[in-house]
């Protein structure tokens, strides 16, 4: 029931709302919101206060529950990709939020297949009553930001966007990934090196069968302890071209942190600072998240490593958003 049909004789007398007393979360409204009206019932007053606190509580609630939901999905790998739209659409990022879109539905084919393959396992599990081993597991393939999708072999046929396909490499195997090797230590154990068949992307209702640009992938282990062998995984999991790709998803915000910026030079220079770390933040927190949780987890399982990218891209965007928050209190 709505409280003016509980309260008629409230919503009929004039009011002058005091914001700082809402604010300070105190009865003692009554003083400035009914300073025309004192013949107003203080049980009223009270009963339309804590109303009130009682709603912000739910739409919180509520809020929480939604983002819950929204993360939880991100184990599809379709919705993980598109878990930092709502954030973008609230920043007023509109273009990065299509263009985020865009590249989940053209990662979609390929993303059906993960879930396909955790599918199979799971159903192994259910069969077998045994869970998988981590001897099971072959090694980690070149998650380039392409493969498995329909561009991937389409660009292929096109000596052009053929060299799009060639950049798309990991970030093990670029200068900045070669640093990390000889700081760190990091090899491929060759031995241990496996092929894998891959399949061709297949469209769902017309049949359709797109061949990869290659017929095999090399699935690789790493030399060296725990630490280093994930660090290679995750190397192997963060893709150049797809870094390029967050990156551009970010130059809307920053183009609007400059022209929507009111005032002088200093202040829309002050203005594009913030946003350029805000922007950072969101692409280095939820890549490093994801390619870090999947490669803890993928070794063991390959539904685990479903819900290991998940989790990493819900606490790599809190991460950003922690950071933003911090970044707005900034007046210098």
């Amino acid at each position: 029931m709505e409280i003016e049909k509980l309260y008629p004789e409230y919503y009929r007398m004039p009011r002058t709302p005091d914001a700082s007393v809402w604010q300070r979360g105190s009865p003692a409204f009554a003083g400035s919101i009914f300073n025309s009206s004192p013949q107003v019932d203080p049980g009223v007053q009270f009963d339309v206060f804590e109303t009130r606190q009682a709603v912000d509580k739910v739409d919180k609630l509520d809020s929480r529950i939604s983002r819950g939901a929204w993360q939880a999905a991100g184990v599809i790998p379709t919705f993980r990709r598109l878990n930092f739209v709502p954030d973008r659409i609230k920043e007023g990022n509109y273009e990065g939020a299509v263009a985020q879109a865009a590249i989940a539905g053209v990662n979609i084919f390929g993303d059906m297949r993960e879930v396909g393959l955790a599918v199979d396992e799971g159903v192994n599990i259910f069969k077998t009553r045994k869970l998988p081993s981590i001897k099971d597991y072959k090694g980690q393939h070149a998650m380039t930001l392409l493969d498995g999708t329909i561009a991937e072999g389409l660009f292929e046929k096109v000596p052009l966007l053929k060299k799009i396909n060639d950049y798309d490499k990991v970030l093990y195997d670029t200068s900045f990934g070669k640093f990390l090797q000889r700081t760190l230590g990091l090899s491929i154990d060759d031995a241990k090196t496996e092929l894998i068949e891959k399949t061709p992307t297949k469209i769902p209702l017309i049949g359709k069968e797109i061949p990869p640009a290659t017929s095999f992938i090399q699935a690789h282990n790493f030399k060296g302890d725990y630490f280093q062998q994930l660090a290679g995984r995750t190397l192997y999991r963060i893709s150049k071209l797809g870094l390029i790709t967050s990156a551009a998803l970010e130059v809307p915000a920053l183009i609007k942190s400059i022209t929507k910026t009111e005032g002088s030079f200093v202040d829309k220079a002050k203005a594009f600072g913030k946003q350029l770390i805000k922007s950072t933040g969101n692409v280095v927190f939820i890549t490093a998240g994801v390619a870090i949780a999947g490669a803890v987890l993928v070794p063991s399982s390959l539904i685990l490593g479903l819900v290991g990218m998940a989790a990493g891209s819900a606490v790599g965007i809190m991460a950003a958003n922690a950071l933003s928050k911090e970044v707005d209190k900034l007046t210098t």
